[in-house]
């Protein structure tokens, strides 16, 4: 986009341009932080857990100073399948969210919400849990991040 409305560097009309376009894109870039956006943190490797063992899904975000649990939506899927792990919304766990695989084998950490950990317990590990999962994260604004579960 710039290249074609900002002319060539160096031009004798292409200085005031060329400083517009950078501006534009420093905006793009900065501008879901001004909005809110949330960041969403998680591991860039695999988790590896073993058949029958316990595995956590990291997942993270650093909230604003006034931040209210009231205010957060969390919800957890399956990235291929969007099959609905654990949901959570306005405070509270919501079952009829969770799909039956998953129903009585899932848990985050009540007392690390407030702090911006959004992890996930996934208890007995089953093969068929294998892949990637993503955590869907509405604070003020809506962000997802995913992370991957290999068997051992």
């Amino acid at each position: 986009m710039c290249s074609n409305a900002c002319g060539r560097p160096g031009s004798q009309d292409s200085s005031f341009a060329w400083k517009f376009c950078v501006q534009l894109l420093l905006l793009g870039f900065l501008l879901p932080t001004w909005l809110g956006a949330v960041e969403i943190k998680v591991s860039e490797e695999p988790v590896v857990a073993l058949v029958g063992h316990d595995a956590v899904l990291h997942c993270s975000f650093s909230p604003e100073a006034n931040f209210s649990l009231n205010e957060l939506s969390l919800f957890w899927q399956v990235t291929d399948t969007n099959q609905r792990v654990h949901g959570f919304t306005k405070g509270q766990d919501q079952p009829a969210y969770q799909d039956s695989p998953y129903a009585n084998r899932t848990a985050l950490f009540y007392d690390q919400l407030a702090h911006g950990n959004m992890s996930l317990l996934l208890r007995r590990v089953q093969i068929s849990d294998e892949g990637s999962f993503t955590c869907f994260v509405k604070a003020r604004d809506f962000s997802r991040a995913a992370v991957t579960l290999q068997m051992a």
